[in-house]
């Protein structure tokens, strides 16, 4: 809270103004009152209804404000490129459509749960 601002006032809490605040990225990107019951589960469909775009701000996996990773935009283009490519050359499907991924979470999430298997299938030259 800025140390020129007034206290912040959320619920019965009142924080003071200077305070410092935080909250865990794992909290944030799995929280059901931000994205539903499914929110321990990948759903691209959270972002392609009405709305979707404004649910970019619950999104903190790169951190937030003057601290957030400058390497965020380089990722997304990274990713971008290697999901395409992926998409186009093979057919991807789960070997175990029911396996639980565990995450701990440090501020930022890592998995500690065994790896994702996949079956890659090449695709036919169009």
């Amino acid at each position: 809270v800025p140390r020129n601002a007034q206290p912040l006032v959320v619920g019965d809490k009142v924080v003071p103004a200077g305070s410092v605040l935080g909250i865990s990225a794992y909290t944030m990107n799995f929280s059901i009152e931000l994205w539903g019951e499914d929110a321990d589960t990948f759903n691209p469909d959270h972002w392609l209804g009405i709305g979707g775009k404004s649910l970019d701000t619950n999104m903190c996996s790169f951190s937030k404000g003057i601290r957030s990773c400058l390497g965020q935009n380089l990722a997304y283009a990274e990713i971008h490129y290697i999901l395409a490519y992926l998409f186009k050359k093979y057919e991807v499907s789960l070997v175990d459509k029911e396996a639980k991924i565990e995450v701990f979470d440090r501020f930022t999430s890592y998995v500690t749960s065994h790896a994702v298997m996949v079956d890659l299938g090449r695709r036919e030259a169009q």
